[in-house]
Protein backbone atom coordinates (compact mmCIF):
# COMPACT_ATOMS: atom_id res chain seq x y z
CA UNK A 1 0.00 0.00 0.00
CA UNK A 2 1.19 3.71 -0.83
CA UNK A 3 0.40 6.03 1.61
CA UNK A 4 1.13 9.54 1.80
CA UNK A 5 2.80 12.15 4.44
CA UNK A 6 3.65 15.55 4.74
CA UNK A 7 6.54 16.15 5.06
CA UNK A 8 10.04 14.18 4.56
CA UNK A 9 10.56 10.67 4.88
CA UNK A 10 12.05 9.76 8.40
CA UNK A 11 9.63 12.63 9.95
CA UNK A 12 7.20 11.18 13.24
CA UNK A 13 4.25 11.02 9.90
CA UNK A 14 6.47 8.41 8.39
CA UNK A 15 6.64 6.70 12.09
CA UNK A 16 3.31 6.91 12.39
CA UNK A 17 2.29 5.71 8.67
CA UNK A 18 4.68 2.50 9.24
CA UNK A 19 2.94 1.76 12.29
CA UNK A 20 -0.14 1.81 11.56
CA UNK A 21 0.24 0.35 7.98
CA UNK A 22 3.29 -1.95 8.56
CA UNK A 23 5.09 -2.50 5.19
CA UNK A 24 3.24 0.53 3.40
CA UNK A 25 5.49 2.26 0.80
CA UNK A 26 5.55 6.48 1.90
CA UNK A 27 5.17 9.15 -0.33
CA UNK A 28 6.58 12.45 1.08
CA UNK A 29 4.72 15.47 0.41
CA UNK A 30 5.73 19.04 0.45
CA UNK A 31 2.52 20.83 1.46
CA UNK A 32 -0.62 19.04 3.57
CA UNK A 33 -3.21 20.09 0.57
CA UNK A 34 -0.89 17.87 -1.84
CA UNK A 35 -1.53 14.96 0.73
CA UNK A 36 -5.30 15.19 -0.10
CA UNK A 37 -4.55 16.07 -3.36
CA UNK A 38 -2.81 12.80 -4.12
CA UNK A 39 -5.21 10.57 -2.26
CA UNK A 40 -8.45 12.04 -3.94
CA UNK A 41 -6.65 11.78 -7.35
CA UNK A 42 -5.75 7.93 -6.21
CA UNK A 43 -2.25 8.33 -6.61
CA UNK A 44 -1.79 7.09 -3.50
CA UNK A 45 -4.05 4.14 -1.21
CA UNK A 46 -4.40 6.27 2.11
CA UNK A 47 -2.75 9.22 3.98
CA UNK A 48 -1.08 9.72 7.38
CA UNK A 49 -1.72 13.37 8.94
CA UNK A 50 -0.86 14.96 12.63
CA UNK A 51 -4.11 16.32 13.50
CA UNK A 52 -3.65 17.24 17.25
CA UNK A 53 -0.48 17.69 19.75
CA UNK A 54 -0.38 17.08 23.07
CA UNK A 55 1.33 20.41 23.78
CA UNK A 56 1.28 22.22 20.72
CA UNK A 57 -2.51 21.90 20.33
CA UNK A 58 -4.45 20.90 17.13
CA UNK A 59 -3.25 21.42 13.37
CA UNK A 60 -5.80 23.63 12.03
CA UNK A 61 -5.31 23.53 8.23
CA UNK A 62 -5.57 19.78 8.51
CA UNK A 63 -9.23 20.05 10.39
CA UNK A 64 -9.76 22.71 7.29
CA UNK A 65 -8.45 19.77 4.59
CA UNK A 66 -10.41 17.52 6.21
CA UNK A 67 -13.86 19.39 6.00
CA UNK A 68 -13.02 20.60 2.23
CA UNK A 69 -12.16 17.29 0.59
CA UNK A 70 -13.86 14.29 0.07
CA UNK A 71 -11.82 11.64 2.42
CA UNK A 72 -12.83 9.81 5.18
CA UNK A 73 -10.86 8.71 9.09
CA UNK A 74 -10.50 5.07 9.00
CA UNK A 75 -8.25 4.85 11.87
CA UNK A 76 -6.38 6.82 14.69
CA UNK A 77 -2.87 6.41 15.98
CA UNK A 78 -0.93 8.38 19.19
CA UNK A 79 2.32 8.49 18.54
CA UNK A 80 4.88 9.30 21.44
CA UNK A 81 7.22 11.96 20.36
CA UNK A 82 10.79 11.59 21.34
CA UNK A 83 13.38 14.55 20.35
CA UNK A 84 16.57 13.50 19.15
CA UNK A 85 20.02 15.59 18.56
CA UNK A 86 21.15 14.24 15.12
CA UNK A 87 24.18 15.04 13.43
CA UNK A 88 26.74 13.92 10.31
CA UNK A 89 28.62 10.59 11.36
CA UNK A 90 32.01 11.96 13.28
CA UNK A 91 30.77 15.17 14.56
CA UNK A 92 30.53 15.20 17.98
CA UNK A 93 28.53 17.35 20.54
CA UNK A 94 31.07 19.65 21.16
CA UNK A 95 31.50 21.02 17.23
CA UNK A 96 27.94 21.61 16.81
CA UNK A 97 27.34 25.65 16.53
CA UNK A 98 23.69 25.32 15.31
CA UNK A 99 20.64 23.13 15.50
CA UNK A 100 18.13 23.50 12.58
CA UNK A 101 14.06 21.87 13.20
CA UNK A 102 10.86 22.48 12.61
CA UNK A 103 10.11 25.53 15.31
CA UNK A 104 7.23 23.17 17.50
CA UNK A 105 10.29 21.20 17.96
CA UNK A 106 12.86 23.54 19.11
CA UNK A 107 10.25 25.08 21.12
CA UNK A 108 9.57 21.25 22.56
CA UNK A 109 13.53 21.44 23.79
CA UNK A 110 14.04 24.82 25.34
CA UNK A 111 15.73 23.15 28.23
CA UNK A 112 18.47 21.56 26.25
CA UNK A 113 18.96 24.46 24.43
CA UNK A 114 18.83 26.42 27.32
CA UNK A 115 22.08 24.30 28.34
CA UNK A 116 23.80 24.96 25.47
CA UNK A 117 23.90 28.89 24.93
CA UNK A 118 26.39 28.70 22.21
CA UNK A 119 23.70 26.38 19.90
CA UNK A 120 22.23 28.92 17.64
CA UNK A 121 18.49 26.87 17.58
CA UNK A 122 17.06 27.77 13.84
CA UNK A 123 14.19 27.23 12.53
CA UNK A 124 13.51 24.80 9.32
CA UNK A 125 10.69 23.63 7.50
CA UNK A 126 10.77 19.99 8.50
CA UNK A 127 11.94 17.79 11.44
CA UNK A 128 12.86 15.29 9.53
CA UNK A 129 14.25 17.62 6.91
CA UNK A 130 16.73 19.26 9.05
CA UNK A 131 18.60 16.07 9.46
CA UNK A 132 18.52 16.00 5.69
CA UNK A 133 19.96 18.75 5.07
CA UNK A 134 23.25 18.59 7.87
CA UNK A 135 23.43 14.98 6.51
CA UNK A 136 23.80 15.74 3.14
CA UNK A 137 25.45 18.49 2.59
CA UNK A 138 28.39 17.64 5.19
CA UNK A 139 27.84 19.89 7.42
CA UNK A 140 29.88 19.62 10.42
CA UNK A 141 28.92 22.42 13.33
CA UNK A 142 25.10 21.41 12.72
CA UNK A 143 22.01 18.79 13.65
CA UNK A 144 19.16 18.47 13.21
CA UNK A 145 16.17 17.86 15.92
CA UNK A 146 13.80 14.89 15.07
CA UNK A 147 13.09 11.72 15.55
CA UNK A 148 14.96 8.18 15.55
CA UNK A 149 13.91 7.40 12.05
CA UNK A 150 15.24 10.30 10.50
CA UNK A 151 18.53 9.15 11.67
CA UNK A 152 18.30 5.37 10.05
CA UNK A 153 16.88 6.98 6.64
CA UNK A 154 19.46 9.55 6.38
CA UNK A 155 22.29 7.68 7.89
CA UNK A 156 22.90 10.33 10.65
CA UNK A 157 24.45 9.51 14.36
CA UNK A 158 21.71 10.32 17.50
CA UNK A 159 24.03 12.58 19.73
CA UNK A 160 21.46 13.05 22.41
CA UNK A 161 17.95 10.89 22.83
CA UNK A 162 15.02 11.87 24.15
CA UNK A 163 15.78 15.74 24.58
CA UNK A 164 12.01 16.64 24.62
CA UNK A 165 11.49 18.82 27.78
CA UNK A 166 8.09 16.85 28.22
CA UNK A 167 8.11 13.08 28.10
CA UNK A 168 4.16 13.13 28.12
CA UNK A 169 4.31 14.63 24.55
CA UNK A 170 2.06 12.81 22.33
CA UNK A 171 0.40 13.71 19.15
CA UNK A 172 -2.71 11.94 17.78
CA UNK A 173 -2.43 10.91 14.16
CA UNK A 174 -5.32 10.02 11.32
CA UNK A 175 -5.22 7.56 8.44
CA UNK A 176 -7.53 8.99 5.94
CA UNK A 177 -8.79 7.05 2.45
CA UNK A 178 -11.19 8.38 -0.13
CA UNK A 179 -13.68 5.49 0.24
CA UNK A 180 -15.70 5.06 3.34
CA UNK A 181 -14.51 2.19 4.76
CA UNK A 182 -14.92 0.88 8.40
CA UNK A 183 -12.13 -0.86 9.69
CA UNK A 184 -12.38 -4.36 11.88
CA UNK A 185 -12.52 -3.12 15.35
CA UNK A 186 -13.26 -0.21 14.96
CA UNK A 187 -15.37 1.57 18.08
CA UNK A 188 -15.19 5.07 17.20
CA UNK A 189 -16.94 7.63 15.08
CA UNK A 190 -15.68 11.35 14.10
CA UNK A 191 -18.39 13.68 12.55
CA UNK A 192 -16.91 17.08 10.93
CA UNK A 193 -19.36 19.76 10.29
CA UNK A 194 -19.49 23.69 9.46
CA UNK A 195 -22.14 26.03 10.74
CA UNK A 196 -22.95 29.43 8.87
CA UNK A 197 -21.09 32.29 10.14
CA UNK A 198 -24.23 34.15 11.12
CA UNK A 199 -24.69 36.17 14.27
CA UNK A 200 -26.57 34.34 17.45
CA UNK A 201 -29.77 35.25 18.78
CA UNK A 202 -30.24 37.01 21.84
CA UNK A 203 -32.82 38.72 24.47
CA UNK A 204 -33.67 41.14 26.61
CA UNK A 205 -34.29 41.50 29.83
Amino acid sequence: MKVAIQGEAGSFSHEAAKRMVPGCRIAPCARSAEVFDRLELGSVHAAVIPIENSLAGSVAEHFDLLLARKVFIQREYRLRIVHNLIAATGVKTGNIRRIYSHPVALDQCRDFLRKHPKIEATPFYDTAGSVKHVTESGLRDAAGIAGRQAAAVYKGRILAAGIEDDKRNFTRFFLIRKGRRIAHGANKTSIAFSLKNVPGPYSRH
